[in-house]
């Protein structure tokens, strides 16, 4: 017979298996006691190992609070592989885009910088689009009533660039030959999300703006395209729609809708198969261009800080371009005329161009005391023989908007309560 603290055999858990059953028992309802009492006389011990032998492992029950955070901790996993899924295809998508995009060529087309021959009085239109910030809302009580601002209106305002530039060229320009026309846009198309005040008050959210605005661009255009027969586009980014708050450097042009609208724009036209419009998306910051001899950089603005003294602007702007025209020459890569946006007002020098606004002036500008111009972009008319010729605004904004009403109803109303 073996002892209490022997090893127990198979044979020996066969044995008492059959026991347990003669008995009137199972393995799960079997006590100890009544094993003990089957097995025979000083088996206590003995039957409590028999019966751990026998009996399978109970599984622990977890408490209600436990198993309520494992339920969960499992929803949360579900959730974050869906997304990593999700996200997975999403790059997938973005990547595929990506590369259709870089597919495309980059470069200038030979008619903007080679003169068409046979052909006298010869010029190549250059308008400049920049600081449209479109869907952001200028409520002109808080200015004053010296501008009013919103979709409806930076609608009719970008309509008005396009069919005041044609005009310009056509009746106050006879005798120019144009072979074409560039298309200079220079960032800040949307006002973006950088700012909370613009979060609360833009009339839509920037991927909303987005799938609103590339429609009449498209539309604008085209229109040069059906008047010049050729439009080349060159684009730089702004400040204002990127997607970080902090201004990126790497990777900082493609984390921007300005980015986004261009290369959007490039794709619908190749895919119209409308061969007059072509693109140079920038993929730094500045962008050099050529057309005919005249040497252009184009960029932004928002690099040059400063423009608190009495000269405003001008002090950034030529501190900036001095160190642009040093880097360039390092590079031997070096221009001749700057063209930039972002301080809201349109200046015109020698060594470089600084646009207006679409906009016009906003509570930002109002508050800081900026000098006031009226919203207007440029337009000038370069030149074989003499590079940069003609120079002129265009300006956006018509004669009666339908807000200025508002303001003689309000100035009404003053004087009837004053009386």
């Amino acid at each position: 017979m073996p002892n209490q603290f022997s090893e127990v055999t198979d044979a020996e858990l066969r044995d008492a298996e059959s026991q347990i059953r003669a008995a009137g028992y199972t393995v799960e309802t079997v006590g100890r006691i009544q094993l003990a009492r089957i097995l025979g006389p000083g088996m206590d011990r003995r039957a409590q190992t028999i019966l751990s032998k026998l009996r399978p492992k109970e599984k622990k029950q977890a408490s209600p609070i436990l198993e309520r955070k494992l339920q969960i901790e499992s929803q949360q996993l579900k959730k974050r592989l869906r997304d990593t899924l999700s996200t997975q295809v999403l790059n997938q998508k973005y990547q595929d885009f990506i590369a259709e995009v870089a597919e495309a060529p980059r470069h200038t087309p030979e008619w903007v910088h080679v003169p068409k021959s046979g052909r006298p009085k010869q010029g190549m239109p250059v308008l400049h689009l920049s600081d449209a910030h479109f869907d952001e809302v200028v409520d002109p009580k808080q200015v004053n009533w010296l501008n009013c601002y919103n979709r409806k209106i930076a609608t009719a305002r970008l309509k008005r660039f396009f069919e005041k530039s044609i005009t310009l060229c056509d009746e106050y320009l006879k005798g120019v030959n144009y072979p074409g026309v560039v298309l200079a846009v220079s960032g800040d198309m949307f006002s973006g999300q950088i700012h909370e005040e613009l979060k609360e008050t833009n009339e839509d959210a920037l991927c909303g703006s987005f799938a609103y605005w590339i429609d009449p661009m498209y539309a604008g255009i085209r229109m040069l395209a059906e008047r010049f027969g050729r439009v080349h586009v060159v684009s730089v980014t702004g400040n204002h729609p990127r997607l970080s708050i902090k201004p990126r450097a790497k990777g900082g042009v493609r984390d921007n809708f300005d980015w986004l609208l261009a290369t959007m724009l490039q794709r619908d036209f190749r895919r119209d198969g409308d061969a007059r419009v072509s693109f140079t998306v920038s993929e730094a910051f500045d962008l050099s261009f050529r057309i005919y001899q005249t040497r252009y950089l184009q960029t932004h603005g928002d690099q040059f800080k400063g423009g608190s003294g009495i000269a405003a602007e001008l002090s950034p702007m030529m501190i900036g371009d001095a160190r642009k025209r040093e880097r360039q020459q390092a590079a031997n890569d070096p221009y001749d005329v700057m063209i930039a946006g972002h301080w809201h007002r349109r200046i015109n020098m020698e060594r470089f161009k600084m646009n207006g606004t679409l906009k016009g002036v906003d509570e930002y500008a109002f508050r800081s005391n900026f000098k006031y111009q009226r919203p207007q972009q440029s337009l000038w008319i370069d030149t074989p023989e003499h590079g940069i010729t003609i120079e002129a605004p265009v300006f956006v904004k018509a004669e009666n908007e339908g807000w200025e009403r508002t303001k003689t109803a309000d100035a009404r109303a003053v004087f009837e309560v004053a009386a």
